[in-house]
C-alpha cells in the first residue's frame, strides 16, 4: 500500500471514528475514498504513470505529512491527504506547449500526449507528495491571491531538490524517485529543471531505454526549455537506430520526431536520415534530402542502404515498435524501391496493417499497398483492418485503406463478409453516416468514386491502377460496384427506414438517402448490372421498397414526425433553428427531394410528392423553399406531373400574384408558363 493509500485509509477513519489522531479533523475531497475503487479512480483520472510513488523511507520524511492514527469509535479527529487540484498557471503553461508543438500532433499520440481539453477548468489530476504546490485560481475576479501555501511548497520543493543531488542519475532509474523527479520538472522552477538536467547530462541515451527513466527523459522534452530539449537531442543522435527498435525507448523516439516535424522539420529529419542506414549516424545528408534522392547521390552505397532501411523496418514490425518515425522511413523506402523490392516489404507489413493506421504516411503507404498487391495480399491485409472499421470510418487518414479496397478488391464476397456488413453493423452506423468522412464511406458502397462526395485528393487515390501493362484489378469497375450494391444496399435500406427524417434532415445523411433512391432505380430494369447481381427476388423486393420509401418521404415533405426538440428532428440551418419542419420546408430536407427528383427524370418521388403538396398548393406555392421544389418537378418530373402542376398554378395563379412574391414562386411561375399581365 502507498504513502497516499495508507493516509487516505487512516485519516479517515481517525476522523470519523475518533481516537488518538494528532490532527485536526477534515472533510476530505476525494470522491473515491475506498481502497476498493482504486483501479476505477486512476482509469478515470488517467494520470499517465505519475501516479504518487510508494517512496523510500527517505522521500517520505522529506515529503509527507502525518497521518491520522485514532481508530476507536466517537468523535475524535484525524487527518487525510489532499490531492492537489491543477493552477491556472498550468493551464497557461500547457497551452505555451499545445502552440509549440502543435494540437495535431499531441492529440495524435495516444501514449504520451495531455489532453488539453480535459485541462479548461481545474480538476483533480495526479496525486503528489506535497499538499499543495499552487493556489486554486480565484473564482471571483478581483480577489488577492494568498501564496503563502505556494511558498511552503516551494521550499519543501527546494529541499527536495538538494536532497537528491548526487544521485539524480541512479535516482532516475527507481520507480519512487523516478515519480518525484517527474513532479519535481513538471511543477518545479527553471532553476530546479536546470540543477536536474545539469546532472542527468550525459545518462540521457541509458535513461530512454530505462523503465522509469524514460519517463523522466520525457517530463524533460515537455516541460524543460528550449535549450534542454536541444542538448537532450544531441546526446541521442548516434543512438536514435537503436533506441527506434527498442520496446520503451521507441515511444519516446516517437514523441521526438513528432515534435520537432512540427516545430523544426530539420531535426525531424535527421532523426529520420540516422534511422535509414548506420553511415548518416555522423554524415547526414544536406538539408531534408528524401531517401530516392539520397539513393542518386550515392549510388554505389544504395543497396546496402536499403538492405540497412528494410533491417530496421523488419525489427520495428517483429518487436512491436512501429511508430510515426518508422511510418516515415517506411514511406521513403516505398517511395525508392522497385517492384521486388516493393513486394517483400508487403510480405513483411502485411499482417501487421494495424500498426500502419497511427499516421498519415501509413494509411497512404497502406492505401498504395491495397492498390498494387496481389489479391492474397489483399485478403489478409483486409482480415486484418476488421477489427478497427468503425474507427477507421470517421478519421481523414485512416479511411483512404477503406475507400481504395472497394475499388481494387475483386473478391466482393470477402469485402461483404469482412467490411461491409460489419461497418453497417456497427452501433454507432448514426454517427458514421453523420460524420463528414463516415458518410463518404457509406456512399463509396453505393456509388464508388463521386466527385461530389469525395475531394479531389481522396478521388486521385482511388483510381484504377497497373502494373507494367496489366491492371492491378481484373474485374471490371461497374461489375464490381453492382455486386457492392448488391450487398450493402438492402442494410442501407433499413437503417434509411428506421431513421428517415433524420437522415434526410442531416447535413451529410441525405445524401446516402439520394444514393439509394437512385440505385434503387436501376432496379426496375430486370437487365441492368445491379438487377442481375441482386438476383430476381431481391430485385422485387427492392423496387416494393422503393415505392415504400417514396410514400414515407412524400408524406414527410408535408408533415413532419412527431419528435421532441433536441432529437434528430432539430438542427442549426441559416442562424436559426429548424425543429420537426417538413421537408419541403426545411433547408436540407427539400434540397434532397429536388436532387432525387432531377436524377430520377421522371420517376416515382416527384409523382408522390405533387399528389402531396397537390392537397393544400396555394400554401406550398408561396414557401419559398417548397416553391422550388414544386419547380423541380416542373422541368424533371414525369409528363403528367408536369402537366397537372402546370393546371393547378394557373387555377390559383392570381391568389399567388397577391402581395409580395418569394424568389422561388416568382420561378415557379416562370417555369411553369404562367405569364404575369401586370
Amino acid at each position: 500500500m502507498g504513502v497516499n493509500d495508507r493516509s487516505r485509509g487512516r485519516g479517515r477513519r481517525g476522523g470519523k471514528r475518533g481516537g488518538r489522531g494528532g490532527g485536526k479533523r477534515r472533510k476530505s475531497n476525494n470522491k473515491y475514498s475506498s481502497s476498493a475503487q482504486k483501479k476505477k479512480r486512476q482509469k478515470l483520472e488517467g494520470n499517465n504513470g505519475e501516479e504518487a510513488p510508494v517512496s523510500s523511507q527517505g522521500a517520505n520524511q522529506l515529503l509527507t505529512k502525518g497521518r491520522g492514527r485514532g481508530r476507536g469509535r466517537g468523535r475524535g479527529r484525524g487527518r487525510g491527504r489532499e490531492r492537489v487540484l491543477l493552477d491556472h498557471k498550468d493551464l497557461v503553461k500547457a497551452r505555451k506547449l499545445q502552440k509549440r508543438y502543435g494540437e495535431k500532433v499531441v492529440a495524435g499520440n495516444e501514449v504520451f500526449a495531455i489532453d488539453f481539453g480535459s485541462l479548461s477548468r481545474p480538476r483533480v489530476s495526479e496525486q503528489i507528495e506535497w499538499r499543495v504546490i499552487a493556489k486554486k485560481a480565484k473564482k471571483k475576479a478581483g480577489v488577492k491571491k494568498d501564496d503563502t501555501k505556494m511558498q511552503a511548497a516551494l521550499k519543501k520543493l527546494q529541499e527536495t531538490v538538494k536532497a537528491y543531488e548526487g544521485a539524480y542519475p541512479v535516482l532516475a532509474k527507481r520507480g519512487a524517485p523516478a515519480k518525484v523527479m517527474q513532479t519535481m520538472l513538471k511543477y518545479g522552477t527553471d532553476d530546479h529543471r536546470k540543477t536536474i538536467c545539469s546532472e542527468l547530462k550525459g545518462a540521457w541515451s541509458d535513461l530512454a531505454i530505462d523503465k522509469f527513466g524514460h519517463m523522466v527523459l520525457l517530463k524533460v522534452l515537455f516541460w524543460g526549455s528550449p535549450q534542454q530539449r536541444l542538448d537532450v537531442h544531441g546526446e541521442l543522435q548516434g543512438h536514435y537506430r537503436r533506441l527506434a527498435v527498442h520496446s520503451t525507448a521507441a515511444k519516446l523516439v516517437d514523441f521526438i520526431y513528432a515534435s520537432a516535424m512540427a516545430s523544426d522539420p530539420g531535426v525531424g529529419w535527421s532523426i529520420l536520415h540516422e534511422l535509414m542506414s548506420d553511415e548518416f549516424k555522423v554524415l547526414k545528408p544536406v538539408s531534408n534530402m528524401p531517401l530516392k534522392d539520397i539513393l542518386k547521390e550515392k549510388s554505389g552505397r544504395a543497396e546496402g542502404i536499403k538492405n540497412d532501411c528494410v533491417s530496421l523496418i523488419s525489427k520495428a514490425f517483429d518487436k512491436n515498435c512501429v511508430t510515426r518515425p518508422l511510418l516515415a522511413l517506411i514511406r521513403e523506402y516505398w517511395a525508392a524501391a522497385d517492384w521486388t523490392e516493393r513486394d517483400a516489404l508487403i510480405q513483411v507489413a502485411r499482417s501487421h496493417a494495424q500498426m500502419m493506421l497511427i499516421s498519415d504516411d501509413g494509411c497512404n503507404v497502406l492505401t498504395d499497398v491495397i492498390a498494387y498487391t496481389t489479391a492474397k495480399n489483399r485478403k489478409i491485409i483486409v482480415k486484418a483492418l476488421r477489427p478497427q472499421l468503425g474507427e477507421m470510418a470517421i478519421d481523414s487518414s485512416k479511411c483512404l485503406p477503406l475507400l481504395r479496397a472497394m475499388v481494387s478488391v475483386d473478391d466482393t464476397k470477402l469485402l461483404k463478409e469482412q467490411l461491409i456488413m460489419p461497418l453497417l453493423a456497427e452501433a454507432s452506423i448514426l454517427n458514421i453516416i453523420d460524420d463528414v468522412v463516415g458518410h463518404r464511406v457509406i456512399c463509396q458502397m453505393l456509388r464508388p468514386n463521386t466527385k461530389a462526395v469525395l475531394p479531389e485528393v481522396m478521388l486521385a487515390k482511388m483510381q484504377p491502377v497497373t502494373r507494367g501493362d496489366k491492371p492491378t484489378s481484373k474485374k471490371p469497375f461497374e461489375r464490381r460496384r453492382a455486386e457492392l450494391v448488391a450487398a450493402a444496399l438492402p442494410k442501407v435500406l433499413d437503417i434509411i427506414e428506421q431513421n428517415t427524417y433524420h437522415l434526410s434532415t442531416s447535413e451529410f445523411g441525405n445524401r446516402i438517402v439520394e444514393f439509394a433512391f437512385t440505385t434503387l432505380n436501376e432496379t426496375k430494369d430486370s437487365e441492368s448490372l445491379v438487377s442481375k447481381a441482386m438476383g430476381e427476388g431481391e430485385r422485387e423486393t427492392s423496387v416494393a421498397r422503393l415505392k415504400g420509401l417514396a410514400e414515407k418521404i412524400s408524406q414527410l415533405a408535408v408533415e413532419a414526425p412527431d419528435m421532441d426538440a433536441g432529437e434528430h428532428g432539430e438542427e442549426e440551418t441559416e442562424g436559426k433553428k429548424e425543429v420537426n419542419m417538413p421537408l419541403a420546408e426545411h433547408n436540407t430536407g427539400h434540397r434532397l427531394l429536388k436532387r432525387v427528383i432531377k436524377a430520377e427524370g421522371g420517376g416515382l418521388v416527384g409523382d408522390e410528392i405533387l399528389q402531396a403538396l397537390d392537397q393544400d398548393l396555394n400554401k406550398w406555392a408561396k414557401i419559398n423553399r417548397s416553391a422550388f421544389l414544386l419547380t423541380s418537378i416542373a422541368e424533371f418530373g414525369s409528363e403528367k406531373s408536369k402537366k397537372a402542376l402546370r393546371s393547378h398554378i394557373r387555377d390559383v395563379a392570381v391568389e399567388l400574384r397577391k402581395g409580395s412574391m418569394s424568389t422561388g414562386t416568382k420561378i415557379l411561375l416562370k417555369v411553369t408558363g404562367v405569364v404575369d399581365s401586370t
